[in-house]
């Protein structure tokens, strides 16, 4: 029989052991075994030393504790380097009010210190330089109207692929964004609530039928695209128009992308084909007269 009965967990090594002693000689018997391999006292002094390493994403500030829990990020110390970049007023250690998060996301006209001082992993390039060269190069080639038809969008970590620049699918999901900013710019122009209906998907209004998408340079992490529509080629007849798109990569301040997509007017009630609204009609072939390159 066993005299005694000890058990105990030793979470470093992700090892569970119960221990007893049988006849007054101590054996051990592993019952749980959850890694192939365990920490040597040497690998544990190591581990313990990256804790006081302040280089190491493993480093515990002093007067810091780790976090409670495994869902508990709210200690969480920034990488080295980083915080002396941060406001003087700026705490790694606490988190956001809902205020704070709500106004950080959303989009607004950058200063001229954010345009100069916008900062990448490759160095730092003049934002406001690469948006007026995007936007010659839009008035050259019949991209008109105001900025509410044009689209500014950061590129998202996530965008990329194994192949360390955005994946292809992305480059249509943010024409498609253009497609619908452009539609919302021409609101104002058409009767009250038209637009609404259209990208409601209700009454009279245009489905993509197809696009084409020329990529010109990769884009990737960190960085801003920038992309201008315009209408042209307008077949009342046949109750269809083009829309063009010119994708502009702010940090690398050239043109890395195009496309041109063929709309058909659609009833969303009826399910089919449809004239295209009078209305409608009028504002794309003026804005069409207006794109044409001189």
């Amino acid at each position: 029989m066993f005299e005694r009965v000890l058990m105990f967990t030793l979470s470093l090594t992700g090892r569970r052991y119960f221990s007893g002693v049988q006849s007054g000689r101590r054996v051990s018997r592993r019952l749980f075994n959850t890694t192939s391999s365990s920490m040597s006292g040497k690998s544990i002094q190591e581990l313990l030393e990256k804790f006081k390493d302040p280089t190491s994403h493993f480093h515990i500030p002093p007067g810091r504790t780790g976090p409670a829990t495994e869902d508990d990020h709210s200690t969480s110390s920034l990488p080295p380097g980083l915080v002396s970049h941060l406001p003087q007023n700026h705490s790694p250690y606490l988190s956001p009010s809902p205020e704070e998060s709500v106004s950080s996301i959303q989009a607004k006209k950058p200063s001229r210190s954010d345009a100069v001082h916008h900062a990448t992993r490759s160095g730092v390039y003049d934002m406001e330089k690469s948006e007026s060269d995007a936007r010659t190069y839009f008035l050259k080639n019949g991209f008109g109207g105001g900025e509410e038809g044009r689209l500014k969008w950061p590129v998202a970590w996530g965008d990329c692929d194994m192949f360390q620049h955005v994946n292809n699918v992305t480059f249509v999901r943010w024409f498609e964004s253009a497609r619908i900013r452009y539609s919302e710019s021409l609101a104002t122009s058409l009767p009250d609530g038209m637009m609404d209906n259209m990208l409601l998907g209700k009454g009279i209004g245009f489905i993509l039928r197809d696009i084409t998408v020329h990529y010109r340079a990769p884009i990737t992490y960190p960085d801003t695209v920038y992309i201008a529509t315009r209408s042209h080629e307008v077949d009342l007849e046949k109750s269809r128009f083009k829309l063009s798109h010119a994708l502009w990569s702010l940090k690398n301040n050239r043109l890395s992308a195009t496309a041109e997509g063929t709309m058909v007017a659609y009833d969303y009630d009826r399910l089919t084909k449809a004239p295209i609204p009078t209305a409608l009609a009028d504002i794309l072939l003026n804005e069409s007269q207006k794109s044409l390159v001189p």
